[in-house]
């Protein structure tokens, strides 16, 4: 995870002075649409390999939201552990191989301890070579984490999305981080640490809200819901 070196180097003044709308990050950069970070003891098989998994089944979901294509090539995703000290071995981390994503295109990243998950899945060494049909036809990469430790605080906790160069481009924080999150004027949500199933926006400008209050479903990794 090269890039990650380079967000350790910016300044971590931890103020919370972000952007104060939803707005999706501006072209050439994805927007975060979901995330399973406290996975629920029922409806909990996010990644459908049969077995519910604290650990394994938590995933984070982008989107194209732009008409035009994306190169995700070195973008990176990061937990507080990760941002924190990227050379260590603790937190959850990611970075994109060689990998374009269509306008309109979702894809999912799933932490992926210890399973096998169906269909087509990419790895940070290299993305799939088509759609996952059994997730709505997204793209799917596995994070292969190498301990079922190597997960996201339920009780407070942070993800970033970060561009080739280590800067944040979105992110999503819950309760009560051991480390803050960085400062900057990009978009940060805050959501409630115990959303019963994952957090998601209908669109890639809405606001974040408990997944199971928008359709009475805990998650749903590469398809983005509307409200029933």
């Amino acid at each position: 995870m090269h890039c990650l070196l380079a967000a350790a180097s910016l300044t971590m003044t931890f103020s919370l002075a972000h952007m104060s709308n939803d707005a999706a990050p501006p072209f050439p950069h994805p927007a975060i649409t979901e995330v399973l970070f406290n996975v629920p003891k029922d409806n909990g098989d996010a990644n459908r390999d049969g077995t519910r998994s604290a650990t394994a089944d938590e995933f984070v979901e982008l989107i194209n939201p732009h008409d035009k294509p994306i190169n995700l090539t070195g973008y990176s995703l990061a937990s507080r552990l990760i941002w924190a000290n990227p050379d260590g071995k603790r937190g959850v981390g990611f970075t994109f191989p060689d990998f374009t994503l269509g306008p309109g295109e979702i894809v999912v990243l799933f932490n992926g301890h210890d399973t096998t998950i169906a269909g087509d899945v990419g790895t940070v060494d290299a993305a799939p070579s088509a759609t996952n049909n059994r997730f709505d036809g997204a793209w799917v990469f596995t994070m292969d984490m190498p301990s079922k430790n190597r997960a996201l605080s339920n009780a407070g906790d942070f993800v970033l999305l970060l561009d080739p160069k280590g800067t944040p481009v979105d992110g999503v924080v819950w309760g009560k981080p051991s480390v803050d999150p960085p400062g900057g004027s990009f978009r940060l949500s805050k959501v409630e640490a115990n959303p019963k199933g994952s957090v998601q926006r209908i669109d890639a400008n809405a606001q974040l809200k408990p997944h199971i209050s928008i359709d009475k479903h805990a998650s749903s990794p590469g398809a983005i819901p509307t409200a029933n």
